[in-house]
């Protein structure tokens, strides 16, 4: 099998990826493991419950694409609901943008000078008046900043171990808050229109690439598990440890201290933090508000907290759905889980049966995936945070190709030509 563009992994990048080279009119052949596309924007259907991979309001902003009907999106209209460590809450209600406002309403909660009992449109209002309003990040109260800025943006960005700047956190936070959404059941609804577009190009499912090889000359192969494809270019997409395993690397984890392989090598590195979404459900609804309760910004325990089908019945056909996030090198406990639910809702969550987990590493504590030296294969840029991200990295590796392709087939019309007015 040939093709000029293979492209292993059907998660967001690599659906983006295969999109936007169709745009540019190159031949794509798309390569997924799973049986279905849509990686960590799939959707699990349990038991009548929608569960995702990923939780969509930490995992962050949307592809800004006509592809996408922003209609399917109901906002989680109440906001956040922060507990500090001393046990108060402070309420921050819906921060989208509105008519008339500069979004100062973002910088205004991270400054920490907020009033707790204040919607947040009336402490606009208020900073407004007070002076010009500050940039994001300038957090003028220490002590609020400390107690309850710092640990939310952690827990929402899973940045428990600091390997992260303030700055960045706090810019990725920021594009979460703009953003901030569900889907009206699941996340990996909207795409089902992306995926019909890529009817056109039937994908290889349920087939999981071995290894990648140069065979020659603007020729590689991709041996799979159950035939092999020539291409001119590879572009690897297929999540981070995947693209690790296929660059020859293995990452340091704390079950994997070291190479097996003399073919493969451990990089010096902490072993990435995991994220843990684990999905409940409940006979009866802990509370009627549709805000994201955030927890504690530690290891093993929950670090957030939404009772989704508040925010939209599409997730559950009966009873109530509630999420649960937590970042660690293993699960939360299960004593742990109820323990820290029945705390953040104030009920008793022993009762709560779990319907589905998920553990997949946290981009906030992930490295680079190193370029390759073969210059036919392409790997997606990691860590990738949002999907505005992932769906950009699509955008631009196709761009790239596009231009790079194109100036190939010129030299080789060009070379053909030059030959042919050569001869006697």
């Amino acid at each position: 099998m040939y093709s000029d563009c293979v492209v292993v992994g059907g998660g967001l990048t690599g659906l983006s990826t295969a999109l936007h080279l169709m745009v540019y009119g190159l031949p794509v052949q798309l390569i997924e493991a799973q049986s279905e596309l849509g990686g960590r924007i799939r959707n699990y259907r349990i038991d009548g419950f929608a569960c995702n991979q990923t939780f969509e309001p930490v995992f962050g902003g949307r592809p800004k694409t006509r592809i996408i009907n922003y209609s399917q999106y109901f906002p989680l209209a109440d906001g956040l609901v922060v507990r500090g460590p001393e046990g108060p809450r402070f309420i921050d209600a819906d921060p989208l943008p509105v008519v008339g406002i500069d979004s100062p309403q973002l910088a205004s909660w991270m400054s920490g000078v907020r009033h707790p009992d204040l919607p947040w449109n009336q402490q606009v209002r208020l900073d407004r008046a007070a002076g010009p309003s500050r940039p994001p990040g300038d957090t003028r109260d220490d002590e609020f900043r400390a107690r309850v800025v710092d640990g939310a943006l952690a827990s929402m960005l899973g940045s428990l171990d600091q390997s992260v700047s303030f700055n960045t956190v706090a810019d990725l936070a920021l594009d979460w808050l703009a953003e901030k959404s569900l889907p009206w059941a699941g996340s990996g609804r909207p795409y089902l229109t992306l995926r019909t577009v890529l009817s056109s190009i039937p994908p290889t499912l349920g087939t999981t690439v071995l290894d990648i090889k140069e065979t020659g000359p603007d020729e590689d192969c991709v041996h799979t598990s159950d035939a092999d494809i020539w291409g001119r270019v590879v572009v690897v997409a297929a999540g981070h440890c995947e693209a690790l395993r296929l660059r020859g690397q293995v990452p340091a984890t704390p079950a994997h201290p070291a190479a097996d392989s003399p073919h493969e090598t451990v990089l010096a590195r902490p072993a990435p933090m995991l994220r843990h979404t684990i999905w409940l459900r409940a006979a009866v609804c802990p509370t009627d508000s549709s805000a994201l309760h955030l927890g504690w910004a530690e290891p093993g325990r929950v670090a957030n907290t939404a009772v989704v089908s508040n925010i939209s019945d599409g997730y559950a056909e009966q009873d109530h759905l509630i999420v649960a996030t937590s970042f660690g090198h293993s699960a939360i406990e299960e004593s742990t889980l109820y323990a820290d639910l029945s705390e953040i809702y104030r009920a008793d969550a022993t009762d709560w049966d779990v319907v589905a987990s998920f553990t997949e590493p946290e981009p906030a504590t992930l490295e680079p995936v190193t370029p390759s030296e073969t210059p036919g294969i392409i790997y997606a840029p990691y860590p990738i945070f949002t999907q505005q991200q992932a769906w950009d990295a699509g955008y631009q590796i196709a761009q790239q190709l596009s231009g790079t392709m194109a100036t190939t087939r010129l030299q080789r019309w060009s070379q053909r030509w030059s030959r042919r007015f050569a001869r006697p």
